[in-house]
């Protein structure tokens, strides 16, 4: 009868459709594996390399464009907003060696601005961990009990406290202070604290499983399903937050953690 013929026609219907949106998907799967590669080529001193990193070539196929490939040194970027750092070493453990020129001019200046936390993004997705860092507290007020080795006193405003690299803080935060973790030479064992922190430092990647799916993949990186079926580009915003485009809708999704 009628409807049974209705029904008959809407199943060829949707199984055509959904047979062409099976091609066009894997057509495009396709297009990403051509688009990435499973790593890049050496970029100045830097030898190749491989994801959460990419090149200019590729901007796309990583979350930090490894920069300035023709310059005696190289950059990066970690966050999409963030300061530039030269990079010395990308590691086989997706580590990566840094120097930050602006706290080295800190440190040179005996500076209380050396005393802020390093400006590295952090999301559910991609963080930073210093591989060799000195934790201190930075109080606003002197402390009456005596908690720490050392201490030290900027513009009379600041109050710094801390131990050598291999001694805790206690795991008590005292009232009107803040936690603060910055790169510190190790060998270096002055109780000088400007002497006893660094510029030069390493930092472990920490990127989460849905990502490194994608470098086995060789494709794009996807934070979300919905970003991963509709063959996005994610990208880290300046909230570190990540940005879902979709390439055949040019609609942004943005997916909050």
């Amino acid at each position: 009868d009628f409807g049974i013929l209705m029904a008959c026609y809407s199943f060829l219907v949707f199984f055509v459709i959904s047979q062409l949106l099976l091609l066009s998907s894997a057509e495009e799967e396709r297009e990403l594996n051509k688009t990435c590669p499973p790593s890049f080529p050496p970029c100045g001193n830097l030898s190749q390399f491989i994801f959460p990193f990419t090149n200019q070539t590729h901007p796309e196929c990583g979350l930090m464009v490894v920069d300035n490939c023709n310059e005696p040194v190289q950059r990066i970027r970690l966050g999409k907003a963030g300061p530039f750092y030269n990079i010395l070493n990308i590691a086989q453990d997706v580590s990566i060696t840094l120097e930050d020129q602006v706290f080295q001019s800190h440190l040179n200046e005996r500076s209380c601005e050396s005393f802020k936390n390093l400006s590295l993004p952090s999301s559910s997705s991609l963080s930073f961990e210093i591989k060799s860092n000195l934790s201190l507290f930075r109080c606003t007020h002197k402390l009456e009990k005596k908690l720490t080795s050392f201490n030290s006193t900027c513009n009379n405003s600041s109050f710094i406290y801390y131990n050598h690299p291999d001694e805790a803080l206690p795991s008590i935060l005292p009232p009107n202070c803040s936690l603060i973790q910055l790169p510190v030479n190790k060998t270096r064992k002055s109780g000088d604290l400007f002497n006893m922190l660094t510029s030069v430092f390493s930092l472990q990647v920490v990127v989460d499983r849905v990502c490194w799916e994608c470098r086995w993949r060789w494709g794009q990186c996807q934070r979300c399903n919905d970003c991963h079926k509709k063959r996005g580009r994610c990208h880290i915003d300046d909230k570190g937050n990540f940005q879902c485009e979709n390439e055949r809708t040019g609609i942004k999704i943005y997916v909050r953690y």
